[in-house]
């Protein structure tokens, strides 16, 4: 997964260092110790020097018993990706793995984020004025994208799910 500092485009000290630390604090409390999967490269991430991207390795760990909180943006999400062939067991880990990074983008912590799957899908989200966009291009070229607090009205009848 990649992840942007606030002001991406900014590259003057000390602003650039600030947020850079910033995202590094703000990822490693919505990312360390969870049961439901685990940081392999943290990437730059904890690096001196300010990067405007960070590129992290996190498997996601099957664990049944967990159920994610259900916002039909994210049971959208969440349809979308089991029609890309996503493993249904890590279903409900991905969409908490979400969940917490868009917590922590409303919290002016970390700018855009993407994840990459194994199968090429990749879920990018991206700061609104209001709300985040979650937007899902699958392997097989499929774009879709929802707002992340979008009601079950608001997203496409003929294909929601969750």
């Amino acid at each position: 997964m990649g992840v942007y500092r606030l002001e991406p485009w900014n590259d003057e000290p000390p602003r650039n260092r600030e947020f850079h630390g910033l995202r590094s604090s703000a990822l490693h409390r919505a990312l360390d110790n969870s049961p439901l999967w685990r940081v392999d490269d943290w990437g730059e991430t904890d690096d001196d020097e300010p990067h405007e991207f960070v590129e992290l390795v996190v498997t996601l760990v099957s664990n049944p018993a967990f159920q994610a909180v259900a916002l039909p943006a994210v049971g959208y999400v969440g349809g979308k990706l089991v029609e890309a062939a996503l493993d249904v067991a890590v279903l409900e880990p991905f969409k908490e793995f979400i969940g917490r990074l868009i917590g922590r983008q409303k919290k002016e912590q970390i700018y855009d984020f993407q994840v990459r799957l194994p199968d090429g899908t990749w879920v990018q989200v991206d700061p609104g004025e209001r709300d985040s966009k979650i937007t899902i291009n699958t392997s097989q070229g499929v774009v879709t994208s929802v707002d992340y607090s979008a009601t079950s009205e608001e997203l496409p009848a003929d294909e929601e799910t969750g």
